[in-house]
Protein backbone atom coordinates (compact mmCIF):
# COMPACT_ATOMS: atom_id res chain seq x y z
CA UNK A 1 0.00 0.00 0.00
CA UNK A 2 2.71 2.33 0.84
CA UNK A 3 4.86 1.51 -2.29
CA UNK A 4 1.26 2.35 -4.39
CA UNK A 5 0.69 5.86 -2.68
CA UNK A 6 4.30 6.32 -3.24
CA UNK A 7 3.87 5.94 -7.12
CA UNK A 8 0.96 7.77 -6.94
CA UNK A 9 2.38 10.63 -5.50
CA UNK A 10 5.37 10.24 -7.67
CA UNK A 11 3.02 10.58 -10.82
CA UNK A 12 0.89 13.35 -10.10
CA UNK A 13 4.18 15.14 -9.55
CA UNK A 14 5.52 14.30 -12.34
CA UNK A 15 2.97 15.34 -14.08
CA UNK A 16 2.99 18.85 -12.61
CA UNK A 17 6.93 19.34 -12.61
CA UNK A 18 9.41 18.77 -15.50
CA UNK A 19 12.18 17.39 -12.18
CA UNK A 20 10.50 14.46 -9.76
CA UNK A 21 10.93 14.59 -6.23
CA UNK A 22 12.39 11.26 -4.04
CA UNK A 23 11.97 9.74 -1.01
CA UNK A 24 15.27 7.45 0.30
CA UNK A 25 15.13 4.70 2.13
CA UNK A 26 18.40 4.17 3.56
CA UNK A 27 20.56 2.16 6.34
CA UNK A 28 19.84 4.94 8.96
CA UNK A 29 16.44 4.17 8.57
CA UNK A 30 17.13 0.23 9.12
CA UNK A 31 17.77 -0.76 5.00
CA UNK A 32 21.07 -3.47 5.86
CA UNK A 33 23.10 -2.34 2.78
CA UNK A 34 22.96 0.25 -0.18
CA UNK A 35 23.08 -1.89 -3.45
CA UNK A 36 20.13 -3.20 -4.21
CA UNK A 37 19.77 -5.69 -6.74
CA UNK A 38 16.27 -6.63 -7.14
CA UNK A 39 12.95 -5.00 -5.17
CA UNK A 40 9.40 -7.15 -5.13
CA UNK A 41 6.07 -6.05 -3.90
CA UNK A 42 4.67 -8.97 -3.04
CA UNK A 43 0.75 -10.01 -2.67
CA UNK A 44 0.33 -8.88 0.69
CA UNK A 45 1.73 -5.16 0.00
CA UNK A 46 4.86 -5.87 1.58
CA UNK A 47 7.96 -4.37 0.25
CA UNK A 48 11.44 -7.01 -0.70
CA UNK A 49 14.89 -5.33 -1.19
CA UNK A 50 18.01 -7.37 -2.39
CA UNK A 51 21.62 -5.97 -1.02
CA UNK A 52 24.93 -7.26 -0.77
CA UNK A 53 23.80 -7.68 2.63
CA UNK A 54 21.04 -9.74 3.15
CA UNK A 55 17.27 -9.73 2.13
CA UNK A 56 15.02 -6.48 3.14
CA UNK A 57 11.35 -6.95 4.29
CA UNK A 58 9.39 -3.84 4.37
CA UNK A 59 6.40 -2.87 6.28
CA UNK A 60 5.74 0.91 5.57
CA UNK A 61 7.20 1.20 8.73
CA UNK A 62 10.15 -0.44 9.48
CA UNK A 63 12.93 -3.28 8.16
CA UNK A 64 13.43 -6.89 9.06
CA UNK A 65 16.63 -8.43 7.72
CA UNK A 66 17.19 -11.81 6.93
CA UNK A 67 20.95 -13.18 7.07
CA UNK A 68 22.79 -16.09 6.85
CA UNK A 69 23.64 -17.84 10.14
CA UNK A 70 26.72 -19.98 10.01
CA UNK A 71 25.25 -22.71 12.08
CA UNK A 72 22.07 -22.57 10.68
CA UNK A 73 21.02 -24.83 7.46
CA UNK A 74 17.42 -23.01 7.14
CA UNK A 75 18.55 -19.75 7.31
CA UNK A 76 19.51 -17.45 4.04
CA UNK A 77 22.46 -19.22 1.93
CA UNK A 78 24.28 -16.16 1.43
CA UNK A 79 23.99 -12.64 2.19
CA UNK A 80 24.20 -11.46 -1.40
CA UNK A 81 21.19 -11.62 -2.57
CA UNK A 82 21.11 -10.67 -6.34
CA UNK A 83 16.75 -11.58 -7.46
CA UNK A 84 13.27 -12.56 -5.96
CA UNK A 85 10.26 -13.44 -7.38
CA UNK A 86 7.01 -14.61 -5.84
CA UNK A 87 5.34 -17.39 -7.66
CA UNK A 88 1.62 -17.77 -8.84
CA UNK A 89 1.16 -19.67 -5.21
CA UNK A 90 2.60 -16.91 -3.30
CA UNK A 91 6.29 -18.34 -2.32
CA UNK A 92 8.79 -16.42 -2.26
CA UNK A 93 12.32 -17.58 -4.50
CA UNK A 94 15.64 -16.02 -3.60
CA UNK A 95 18.55 -16.13 -6.27
CA UNK A 96 21.97 -15.10 -4.38
CA UNK A 97 25.53 -15.09 -5.08
CA UNK A 98 27.52 -18.37 -3.85
CA UNK A 99 24.38 -19.71 -2.02
CA UNK A 100 22.08 -20.89 -4.72
CA UNK A 101 18.41 -20.83 -5.05
CA UNK A 102 16.63 -20.01 -1.95
CA UNK A 103 12.69 -20.83 -1.08
CA UNK A 104 11.43 -18.97 1.92
CA UNK A 105 8.62 -20.36 4.34
CA UNK A 106 6.69 -17.77 5.34
CA UNK A 107 5.09 -19.38 8.21
CA UNK A 108 8.53 -20.30 9.95
CA UNK A 109 10.64 -17.68 8.28
CA UNK A 110 13.05 -20.20 7.45
CA UNK A 111 14.99 -20.98 3.74
CA UNK A 112 14.65 -23.88 1.94
CA UNK A 113 18.46 -24.22 0.13
CA UNK A 114 19.02 -25.22 -3.61
CA UNK A 115 22.66 -25.79 -4.53
CA UNK A 116 25.06 -27.42 -6.54
CA UNK A 117 26.01 -31.20 -5.86
CA UNK A 118 28.68 -32.43 -8.27
CA UNK A 119 27.61 -35.82 -7.21
CA UNK A 120 23.49 -34.94 -7.88
CA UNK A 121 23.14 -34.22 -11.83
CA UNK A 122 19.72 -33.22 -10.50
CA UNK A 123 20.57 -30.35 -9.03
CA UNK A 124 20.91 -26.94 -10.05
CA UNK A 125 23.93 -26.06 -12.27
CA UNK A 126 25.54 -23.55 -10.24
CA UNK A 127 25.19 -21.05 -6.92
CA UNK A 128 25.49 -17.71 -8.30
CA UNK A 129 22.01 -16.58 -9.52
CA UNK A 130 21.17 -13.91 -11.78
CA UNK A 131 17.76 -14.50 -12.72
CA UNK A 132 14.60 -16.05 -12.16
CA UNK A 133 11.38 -16.73 -13.71
CA UNK A 134 8.02 -18.66 -13.28
CA UNK A 135 6.10 -19.93 -16.57
CA UNK A 136 2.24 -20.81 -17.58
CA UNK A 137 3.30 -24.03 -16.20
CA UNK A 138 4.21 -23.30 -13.21
CA UNK A 139 7.88 -24.03 -13.76
CA UNK A 140 10.79 -22.00 -12.33
CA UNK A 141 13.84 -20.98 -14.67
CA UNK A 142 17.27 -19.90 -13.00
CA UNK A 143 19.59 -18.44 -15.20
CA UNK A 144 22.79 -18.35 -13.18
CA UNK A 145 25.77 -16.34 -14.03
CA UNK A 146 28.23 -18.68 -16.01
CA UNK A 147 26.89 -22.22 -15.41
CA UNK A 148 23.52 -22.08 -18.12
CA UNK A 149 19.86 -21.88 -17.17
CA UNK A 150 18.11 -24.32 -15.18
CA UNK A 151 14.52 -25.49 -15.17
CA UNK A 152 13.23 -26.40 -11.81
CA UNK A 153 10.40 -28.59 -11.51
CA UNK A 154 8.69 -28.05 -7.86
CA UNK A 155 6.83 -30.97 -8.23
CA UNK A 156 10.06 -33.71 -8.04
CA UNK A 157 12.49 -30.65 -6.57
CA UNK A 158 14.77 -31.51 -9.69
CA UNK A 159 16.26 -29.51 -12.15
CA UNK A 160 17.22 -29.33 -15.94
CA UNK A 161 20.10 -28.03 -17.58
CA UNK A 162 20.93 -26.05 -20.23
CA UNK A 163 24.13 -24.95 -21.25
CA UNK A 164 25.63 -23.59 -24.45
CA UNK A 165 27.37 -26.09 -27.04
CA UNK A 166 29.67 -24.82 -29.16
CA UNK A 167 29.04 -27.54 -31.68
CA UNK A 168 25.40 -27.10 -31.28
CA UNK A 169 23.57 -23.97 -32.79
CA UNK A 170 20.10 -24.49 -31.39
CA UNK A 171 21.89 -24.37 -28.11
CA UNK A 172 21.64 -21.47 -25.69
CA UNK A 173 23.77 -19.17 -27.20
CA UNK A 174 25.67 -17.96 -23.47
CA UNK A 175 26.04 -19.82 -20.29
CA UNK A 176 25.36 -16.59 -18.43
CA UNK A 177 22.02 -15.80 -18.49
CA UNK A 178 21.22 -12.53 -17.37
CA UNK A 179 17.32 -12.13 -17.60
CA UNK A 180 14.38 -14.64 -18.74
CA UNK A 181 10.85 -13.55 -19.37
CA UNK A 182 7.40 -14.85 -20.45
CA UNK A 183 5.50 -13.00 -23.03
CA UNK A 184 1.97 -12.98 -23.93
CA UNK A 185 2.14 -15.66 -25.78
CA UNK A 186 3.98 -17.47 -23.19
CA UNK A 187 6.95 -17.87 -25.38
CA UNK A 188 9.75 -17.97 -22.82
CA UNK A 189 12.38 -15.49 -23.80
CA UNK A 190 16.31 -15.11 -22.27
CA UNK A 191 18.96 -12.91 -22.34
CA UNK A 192 22.87 -13.94 -22.06
CA UNK A 193 26.18 -12.36 -22.44
CA UNK A 194 25.91 -13.37 -25.93
CA UNK A 195 22.62 -12.83 -27.53
CA UNK A 196 18.84 -13.02 -27.30
CA UNK A 197 17.29 -16.78 -27.07
CA UNK A 198 13.67 -18.20 -27.60
CA UNK A 199 12.96 -21.22 -26.49
CA UNK A 200 11.45 -23.40 -28.56
CA UNK A 201 9.28 -25.71 -25.98
CA UNK A 202 8.74 -28.78 -28.69
CA UNK A 203 12.58 -29.20 -29.89
CA UNK A 204 13.49 -28.64 -26.25
CA UNK A 205 15.91 -26.39 -28.05
CA UNK A 206 17.02 -22.27 -28.73
CA UNK A 207 16.18 -19.59 -31.59
CA UNK A 208 19.38 -16.98 -31.36
CA UNK A 209 19.34 -13.38 -32.06
CA UNK A 210 22.59 -12.19 -32.12
CA UNK A 211 24.45 -9.12 -32.70
CA UNK A 212 25.70 -8.52 -36.21
CA UNK A 213 27.96 -5.59 -37.20
CA UNK A 214 27.16 -5.98 -40.99
CA UNK A 215 23.39 -6.01 -40.30
CA UNK A 216 22.05 -2.73 -38.51
CA UNK A 217 19.02 -4.50 -37.86
CA UNK A 218 20.16 -7.11 -36.18
CA UNK A 219 20.58 -6.98 -32.32
CA UNK A 220 22.82 -4.05 -31.44
CA UNK A 221 24.90 -5.23 -28.27
CA UNK A 222 26.06 -8.88 -27.76
CA UNK A 223 24.90 -8.88 -24.26
CA UNK A 224 21.65 -9.01 -23.22
CA UNK A 225 20.31 -7.85 -19.51
CA UNK A 226 16.68 -6.55 -19.80
CA UNK A 227 13.43 -8.34 -21.64
CA UNK A 228 10.52 -6.25 -21.33
CA UNK A 229 6.84 -6.50 -22.86
CA UNK A 230 4.90 -3.34 -22.47
CA UNK A 231 0.94 -3.57 -22.92
CA UNK A 232 0.27 -2.77 -26.98
CA UNK A 233 3.08 -5.85 -26.66
CA UNK A 234 5.97 -4.24 -28.06
CA UNK A 235 9.22 -5.77 -26.89
CA UNK A 236 11.82 -4.22 -25.74
CA UNK A 237 15.54 -5.13 -25.01
CA UNK A 238 18.55 -3.71 -23.14
CA UNK A 239 21.77 -4.63 -23.45
CA UNK A 240 24.92 -4.33 -21.72
CA UNK A 241 27.11 -1.70 -23.91
CA UNK A 242 24.65 -1.59 -27.14
CA UNK A 243 22.12 0.50 -26.27
CA UNK A 244 18.36 -0.06 -26.28
CA UNK A 245 16.33 -1.76 -28.79
CA UNK A 246 12.55 -2.42 -30.04
CA UNK A 247 12.34 -5.45 -31.59
CA UNK A 248 9.67 -6.57 -34.35
CA UNK A 249 8.68 -9.64 -33.75
CA UNK A 250 7.24 -10.48 -36.98
CA UNK A 251 10.22 -9.54 -39.48
CA UNK A 252 12.87 -10.17 -36.52
CA UNK A 253 14.28 -6.95 -36.84
CA UNK A 254 15.67 -4.47 -34.32
CA UNK A 255 15.52 -1.02 -33.95
CA UNK A 256 18.33 0.37 -31.52
CA UNK A 257 18.23 3.71 -29.95
CA UNK A 258 22.37 5.09 -28.60
CA UNK A 259 23.80 7.47 -26.53
CA UNK A 260 25.24 10.08 -29.10
CA UNK A 261 27.04 13.11 -27.08
CA UNK A 262 25.95 15.31 -29.79
CA UNK A 263 22.28 14.58 -29.31
CA UNK A 264 20.85 15.87 -26.05
CA UNK A 265 17.67 13.65 -26.98
CA UNK A 266 19.47 10.27 -27.00
CA UNK A 267 19.98 7.58 -24.91
CA UNK A 268 22.15 8.99 -21.91
CA UNK A 269 24.08 5.43 -21.15
CA UNK A 270 24.12 2.72 -23.28
CA UNK A 271 24.06 0.20 -20.56
CA UNK A 272 20.80 -0.76 -19.85
CA UNK A 273 19.95 -2.15 -16.36
CA UNK A 274 15.86 -2.04 -16.10
CA UNK A 275 13.24 -1.66 -18.23
CA UNK A 276 9.61 -0.55 -17.13
CA UNK A 277 6.11 1.12 -18.38
CA UNK A 278 3.86 3.19 -16.00
CA UNK A 279 0.68 3.54 -15.96
CA UNK A 280 0.39 6.33 -18.66
CA UNK A 281 2.18 3.93 -21.21
CA UNK A 282 5.44 6.31 -20.68
CA UNK A 283 8.55 3.39 -21.42
CA UNK A 284 11.30 4.01 -17.86
CA UNK A 285 14.91 3.07 -18.94
CA UNK A 286 17.31 2.83 -16.00
CA UNK A 287 21.28 2.65 -16.89
CA UNK A 288 24.51 2.66 -15.95
CA UNK A 289 25.87 6.02 -15.09
CA UNK A 290 23.56 7.93 -17.54
CA UNK A 291 20.83 8.16 -14.53
CA UNK A 292 16.76 7.07 -15.53
CA UNK A 293 15.48 7.99 -18.98
CA UNK A 294 12.05 8.76 -19.82
CA UNK A 295 11.01 7.49 -23.57
CA UNK A 296 8.93 9.92 -25.60
CA UNK A 297 7.08 7.31 -27.83
CA UNK A 298 5.80 10.68 -30.11
CA UNK A 299 9.11 12.16 -30.69
CA UNK A 300 11.70 9.24 -30.76
CA UNK A 301 13.57 11.22 -28.00
CA UNK A 302 14.71 10.35 -24.33
CA UNK A 303 14.77 12.85 -21.41
CA UNK A 304 16.80 12.09 -18.46
CA UNK A 305 17.19 12.20 -14.90
CA UNK A 306 20.56 12.38 -13.56
CA UNK A 307 21.85 13.13 -9.52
Amino acid sequence: IIFCLINLWFTNNLAQNSQPVFTHLTIENGLSQSSVFSILQDRYGLMWFATEDGLNLYDGYNFKVFRNEPDNPNSLASNNVRVILEDNSGSLWIGTWGGGLNLFDRETSSFIRYMHDPQNPNSISGDNIWSICEDQNGMIWIGTYGDGLNQFDPKNNTFKHYKNDSQNSNSLSGDFALFICEDHNSELWIGTNNGLNLFDRQSDSFIRFQHDPANPKSLSGRSVSFIYEDRSSKFWIGTGGGGLNLFDRESNSFTSFKNDEKNPGSLSNNIIYSINEDRSGNIWVGTWGGGLNLFDRKLNSFKSYKH
